[in-house]
């Protein structure tokens, strides 16, 4: 399977593993192109002020995500992570959501999304 940025998809917020963010265009589109940048603490901190429940699941909750053939040799396809996780340093977040719903669609072996969880 092919991530994202190997695409010219549109692709959904999500997350990556950085501290900083710095977008480089190494080739103008003829169309599109557009980003949207947000923090995900800001996120979570509003969705605490609306629906402090729904913060407290996500903090709570246990997800699985697609390794999109990524995976180690001998490793599952798939590996469990937390989308918020709460350290001595402040709130982190893991937040790739096509990977959770690829999970779900494609091994039967992980626990199935909830109506609590989006489904």
């Amino acid at each position: 399977m092919d991530r994202g940025y190997q695409t010219n998809v549109e692709m959904d917020l999500h997350t990556d593993g950085a501290d900083i963010l710095g977008l480089v265009c190494l080739r103008k589109a003829k169309e599109g192109g557009e980003n949207q940048v947000v923090s995900a603490v800001a996120a979570f901190n509003k969705l605490l002020d609306t629906d402090p429940d729904a913060a407290q699941h996500l903090l709570n909750t246990t997800w699985y995500m697609d390794w999109r053939g990524e995976e180690g040799p001998g490793e599952k396809p798939w590996y469990a992570a937390k989308l918020y996780t709460e350290t001595p340093k402040g709130l982190t977040c893991l937040s790739i959501l096509p990977y959770v719903y690829s999970a779900q669609q494609r091994f039967e072996d992980i626990p199935r999304l909830t109506e609590e969880d989006g489904a």
